[in-house]
């Protein structure tokens, strides 16, 4: 039979509990509780009752009626770690693991999360740049893009670690911790997205630097995780 939940008066203490017996209630119904008398046939239909399909690898995903979700998961293994080097490039470049293409068969708005930590470790001793001073030498600039469109708002920075005492021939030079990043992205791409075949992806771009100066060494970016959740309107 059809469910029946009692309404909130104007007035009424809303306790949490109150909340969470009717949500109970409403999933109990929704995920079983139906029956055949619950549904009018002039309406409904078995073409209108689509399961949702999950897939794994090469391209994790779950695809729904109105919804399709792609994810991407890295673990937070050293091993696993992507390791960029200071001379590498100037320019914007993907980071693996943390890049989505996909297919849209129709129209849809898309929201995206992103979580990724880095650090900067490698320029031991006299190659560094001796510094006391948390947050002083950029090292690169992370930055969300939609397809080939970068996406601004979305800029995180890692900088070089320091030894705590300015001193560049110290045995700790580099090894501070405090200097690194776990960093998050949200984002929702207020342009809709035409169907057809599209890209989410986060890319780097060192903050330029030379091996006669060495400031910083070696870029790590672990525990990875990128989801793209697509709407359809």
């Amino acid at each position: 039979m059809p469910i029946t939940l009692t309404d909130f008066n104007n007035g009424d203490i809303v306790k949490a509990s109150d909340v969470v017996e009717r949500v109970e209630a409403t999933e109990g119904f929704i995920n079983g509780g139906t029956e055949v008398g619950d549904f009018s046939t002039s309406w409904i239909n078995t073409d209108l009752i689509v399961r949702p399909e999950f897939y794994g690898a090469p391209a994790p995903r779950m695809q729904a009626v109105s919804a399709d979700v792609h994810h991407r998961h890295t673990a937070g293994n050293i091993e696993n770690s992507v390791i960029f080097y200071e001379d590498l490039s100037d320019l914007f470049i993907p980071v693996p693991g943390l890049a989505i293409t996909f297919h849209l068969p129709e129209s849809a708005r898309i929201y995206v999360m992103c979580n990724f930590q880095t650090f900067e470790s490698g320029a031991f001793g006299k190659n560094r740049s001796p510094t006391t001073v948390l947050e002083d030498k950029l090292v690169a600039t992370y930055r969300m893009f939609v397809d080939s469109d970068g996406i601004q708002s979305t800029d995180r920075e890692v900088y070089a670690n320091t030894d705590g005492t300015g001193t560049s021939g110290s045995v700790n030079a580099g090894t501070d911790t405090l200097s690194r990043k776990n960093h998050s992205m949200v984002y929702h791409h207020t342009s809709t997205l035409a169907a057809g075949t599209h890209s989410v992806c986060v890319k780097m771009k060192i903050n330029g630097d030379t091996n006669s100066t060495r400031k910083f060494g070696r870029i790590f970016v672990t525990r990875r995780n990128l989801l793209v959740h697509a709407q359809y309107l």
